[in-house]
């Protein structure tokens, strides 16, 4: 590699000299770096008024903050406001079937009652009919029959 040299003025010399000790390397590495730097980023030394990836990364910051708030405005909190209403008009109407529904229930009358106590009445019968018959079918319980029945009506209550 042949070494070239550069002139630059005094006081630049010195800001390389303190940024090469500051970052432990030579001064022909650090202009290479610098170089490379120029080229991949594409920043030009001259525009001074080049801001720093940090400021740039705080105004994206900043857009993005920003384009949040917009979208919770316009999409969340009316989403949010529909879903309460919603739950608001559900919840009445429940409401309001169930007392459609109890008033419904106090207006049967004493017959009903009746009839549900006769058919009551007639399922304990035939549960009864229905293990005598087991019991006359197979006297033993060898086969399990009248076990059966029992545990069907168990597990019915």
């Amino acid at each position: 590699m042949k070494n070239k040299s550069i002139q630059i003025q005094e006081k630049h010399h010195k800001d390389l000299q303190k940024l090469s000790e500051s970052l432990g390397q030579s001064y022909g590495k650090l202009v290479e770096k610098m170089i490379l730097y120029f080229k991949r980023t594409g920043i030009d030394p001259d525009d001074l008024k080049n801001e720093s990836p940090s400021h740039k990364i705080q105004q994206l910051d900043k857009r993005l903050v920003s384009f949040l708030k917009v979208q919770e405005r316009d999409i969340l909190k009316p989403l949010r406001q529909e879903t309460y209403e919603y739950y608001q008009n559900y919840d009445k109407t429940l409401k309001d079937a169930k007392a459609n529904i109890n008033k419904n229930l106090g207006l049967l009358d004493n017959n009903s009652e009746i009839r549900a106590n006769h058919i009551l009445k007639e399922l304990a019968k035939q549960r009864k009919a229905l293990i005598t018959l087991s019991e006359h079918l197979d006297p033993a319980n060898k086969k399990g029959l009248k076990t059966v029945f029992q545990n069907i009506f168990k597990n019915a209550n």
